[in-house]
């Protein structure tokens, strides 16, 4: 979420957001390059949780787990970037995530169904993959939401 939701936030500044739309470089690339270097961040950081668990001698699936946390960090940054994109507010990014997350947490599976964010603790892992998937997707709807915003 922290990660992945001000991609588009050095665009709120009217000069910069039109000196980077004089460039060659597009601003969907530009946008593609600060998801990438946010998600592997992302997996660094993560794997490196993962790997001082196991050191420390805990005993888990480590491949899945850390497959699952970051299908849930895309998942919320993807939500968030929509919301972002939409309302021009990193705010409301943060707020939307955070939002689905107290949701998810309150309800349990029953509301969410397939993209319920903890449903590794109830022994569920295809879950995960829509949580991936519909991550991925919103943070490309994202991008393109705020190309066409900017056009506009």
């Amino acid at each position: 979420m922290i990660l992945l939701i001000p991609i588009f936030l050095p665009e709120q500044n009217p000069d910069i957001r039109d000196l980077i739309r004089s460039k060659y470089t597009s601003m969907g690339s530009i946008y593609l390059i600060r998801i990438l270097l946010s998600a592997l961040v992302m997996v660094l950081l993560t794997t490196a949780f993962v790997w001082m668990l196991k050191q420390g001698g805990c005993s888990f699936p480590a491949g899945k787990f850390l497959l699952a946390a970051l299908s849930g960090m895309i998942f919320l940054g993807g939500l968030g970037a929509v919301a972002y994109a939409l309302s021009g507010n990193p705010v409301i990014g943060y707020i939307a995530s955070l939002a689905y997350y107290l949701f998810a947490f309150g309800t349990g599976e029953k509301y969410l169904g397939n993209w319920f964010l903890f449903s590794l603790s109830a022994g569920g892992y295809t879950e995960k993959r829509y949580l991936a998937v519909t991550g991925l997707i919103c943070l490309l709807m994202a991008v393109w939401v705020s190309i066409h915003k900017e056009r506009s």
